[in-house]
């Protein structure tokens, strides 16, 4: 049976009494014994103490906190431990300074979270981490709980904790991206024709910079409501921007012109047929080493609808300005693609007009005017030369005497003629 506290030291003292030398050894053993003792006897009063108070105060282990050592929580133990002694009669108080106690816990705890997230980035893409709800995310709240039952592990596995540390920091960046990136509906779906999805929003440093301020000033939407207008319109801007940007990057590929007229001033964003294929690419794009034919294939058909635009914008008017006839000879029939006069009027009318057709109409009508001239000019020169056959003095009247233009059999036979040599 052990010996107890009273018995050894009544020993030890009876050992020094007779003979501390020669007892040294034994004297040094039974104080080694009660030291022991004593570290369990305080042990268990520390143990004492804790009872009835949060095993794990805001989630976090009693035992990490030391309570014992913090000034505050230790001032009420005096007035705890006497009440203690008749318990049965102070069970009112004793609740009273028992909740003292676990509100001090729940305080210690509070800033030992604190204390423990500043090993987090401050400001995880951006974000100060106070604007973000680590304290309500359910699986930051379970890896931090993890976090605290190492730390708290009789044996210290410091490769583990290393590594619960990064995957909170991990999430806290992801909780920083879903509070900048979940609250996009202010933006619109398709700036320049093309889809949210496409733009590089995440990796832009600029938009990035900008959406990040936002959310700090949502933390406050009502005192900030002018300030957060003012940042929405910002950031639709900036998709615009990046939209061009993209836009510019993808047609890299199409010649700088289409039957003379820039890229530029193509109708490419209001060509559906242009517009559906250009998406398609884009898409193609996102792997473009797997999708090389693909894409190629793609381009040169955008390089063809783009020559079509392009032929449309040149001569797809002529109808609107030039007579169905002059003189019974058809548009078709006169060769005004080849005329160098006729389609450098064409080409600059259709450059003219694709800037700005609103307010320079007069100008426009100019062109058509010398377009229409040069028709007339290039009418009367078919009809001289499909007239070469003709005998030049008919019954011995000069061919130019004689009203072959106001004779409608003449004139029909004439018609005849130029669409049989079409």
């Amino acid at each position: 049976r052990p010996q107890s506290s009273t018995q050894m030291e009544v020993e030890r003292a009876k050992l020094k009494e007779r003979d501390p030398v020669s007892n040294a050894y034994r004297i040094r053993d039974l104080e080694e014994k009660l030291n022991v003792r004593a570290q369990e006897l305080a042990q268990r009063v520390l143990e004492e103490d804790l009872k009835g108070i949060d095993t794990e105060p805001e989630d976090v282990p009693l035992v990490l906190l030391h309570p014992h050592k913090d000034p505050e929580f230790a001032s009420f133990l005096p007035d705890l431990r006497r009440l203690k002694k008749n318990s049965g009669r102070n069970a009112a108080p004793i609740s009273a300074v028992q909740n003292k106690m676990n509100d001090r816990v729940h305080e210690l705890a509070r800033e030992m979270i604190t204390e423990g997230r500043n090993s987090l980035d401050s400001e995880p893409e951006g974000v100060p981490l106070g604007y973000l709800p680590l304290d309500t995310d359910k699986q930051f709240g379970e890896l931090e709980k993890k976090l605290y039952a190492l730390q708290a592990a009789p044996r210290r596995n410091d490769g583990a904790i290393a590594n619960l540390r990064e995957r909170l920091n991990d999430r806290a960046h992801e909780l920083a991206k879903e509070k900048i990136q979940g609250d996009r509906g202010f933006l619109e779906p398709e700036p320049e024709g093309i889809p949210l999805s496409d733009l590089p929003l995440d990796s832009d440093e600029k938009f990035h910079k900008m959406e990040t301020e936002r959310a700090k000033l949502k933390e406050n939407p009502a005192k900030n409501a002018d300030a957060i207008a003012r940042m929405e319109k910002d950031l639709n801007d900036r998709v615009h921007e990046m939209a061009k940007e993209l836009k510019e990057e993808v047609r890299a590929f199409l010649n700088t012109t289409s039957y003379g007229i820039s890229k530029e001033l193509l109708p490419l964003d209001k060509d559906r047929n242009f517009q559906g294929m250009e998406q398609q690419l884009r898409k193609l794009g996102r792997n473009s080493r797997q999708n090389a034919a693909a894409i190629e294939s793609l381009r040169e058909m955008l390089q063809d609808r783009a020559d079509e635009l392009g032929l449309q914008m040149l001569r797809g008017d002529r109808p609107k300005y030039l007579e169905p006839e002059y003189d019974g000879v058809e548009p078709v029939d006169v060769p005004v693609d080849d005329d160098k006069v006729f389609t450098e009027l064409e080409l600059e009318r259709a450059i003219v007009k694709a800037k700005d057709p609103q307010s320079i109409t007069d100008k426009i009508e100019e062109l058509e005017g010398k377009l229409r001239d040069r028709f007339h000019e290039l009418a009367k020169e078919r009809i001289r030369r499909d007239r070469l056959f003709l005998d030049s003095e008919p019954e011995g009247i000069p061919l130019e005497s004689v009203p072959l233009n106001d004779d409608a059999d003449f004139r029909r036979l004439e018609g005849q003629l130029r669409k049989l040599s079409r």
